[in-house]
């Protein structure tokens, strides 16, 4: 059995996880939970970022060392269509967040999204390279990350991409419950981008996390991302390969669309592919291959039925 993480003598490090029951979150939370570190996930009834004092009270009383944001608004097409409730969420949340935990010398991991980026560029994003949202929910992330460099000097941004998991109606459960049904499936085959497990993310945290209750200070924008680039439509492809281990879905299609004949299309980044030697340079992390959670996600689908 593990020893508590001590981030000083006699002190058990506590980490308080805003969207602590979504999929990001809850793994974060077990990864913490295996660790023997005090985590408390909140989900938006027990902690409305959209708030400040609702913010300020639940820090207040439950005082911990570290803040990890893991809410956000992440429909697409509904953000179009209600900017405000996205903007709310996405910008306005964060910066409650920055300017409570600034005010008790707390500090704050938050993670963003490559929809920051328009994808149009000829290689992998660095941190330094220029955004350009093209939708809202791309545009709200932004702000939200500029909310909190200019309330909250500790701060740590982690941008991700393509994040999956097996959290309730998931992307991979949608496609399987499709197969399964029969359904016509048709996905973007010429953009790409990196998909990432949410268990991935949540180790990624954790390892930062470790270091800084250590007294590493080095904040500011981290990208990670799984390795290997892929389009949606092989992404899917990979998914019912895997899902072929366990019953007969060697008939299913999946038609290839040009991201110009998607209903959607304009909402994502054409190639939005992250460059995580920052992070690996910094605190030692590396990408790992996103295939080989995808293998554990699926059986665990499996064997949950």
């Amino acid at each position: 059995m593990a020893a508590p993480f001590l981030i000083a003598e006699g002190i058990i490090m506590k980490v308080l996880v805003a969207g602590g029951t979504g999929q990001v979150g809850r793994e974060l939370s077990q990864c913490l939970a295996d660790e023997l570190i005090e985590s408390i996930p909140l989900s938006a009834s027990g902690l409305d970022i959209t708030h400040l004092e609702d913010v300020q009270h639940v820090l207040d009383t439950e005082q911990p060392n570290f803040v990890v944001n893991a809410a956000a608004y992440t429909h697409l097409e509904q953000a179009e269509q209600h900017p405000e409730a996205c903007y709310v969420a996405n910008r306005d949340g964060p910066k409650n967040l920055a300017m409570a935990c600034a005010e008790r010398n707390i500090p704050l991991l938050h993670l963003s999204s490559d929809y920051v980026f328009d994808g149009a560029k000829s290689g992998a994003y660095t941190e330094d390279d220029e955004v350009a949202p093209i939708g809202v929910y791309g545009d709200s992330k932004w702000q939200g990350e500029e909310a909190i460099r200019e309330h909250c000097d500790q701060h740590i941004i982690f941008r991700v991409s393509w994040v999956f998991s097996s959290w309730r109606n998931s992307f991979i459960r949608q496609v399987l419950r499709a197969a399964k049904d029969g359904s016509d499936m048709a996905y973007v085959a010429d953009k790409q981008g990196c998909p990432t497990p949410a268990t991935d993310i949540a180790r990624v945290v954790l390892a930062v996390l470790k270091q800084l209750s250590c007294g590493v200070q080095v904040w500011g924008t981290y990208h990670y991302c799984g390795a290997d680039v892929v389009s949606r439509h092989g992404f899917v492809e990979a998914v019912l390969a895997e899902a072929c281990a366990y019953e007969d879905l060697s008939q299913v299609e999946v038609a290839a669309l040009n991201a110009d004949d998607a209903v959607v299309h304009d909402l994502y980044p054409v190639d939005a592919v992250l460059d995580c030697r920052k992070l690996f340079n910094t605190f030692g992390i590396k990408q790992r291959p996103w295939r080989g959670a995808l293998t554990e996600l699926v059986k665990e689908l499996y064997q949950c039925q």
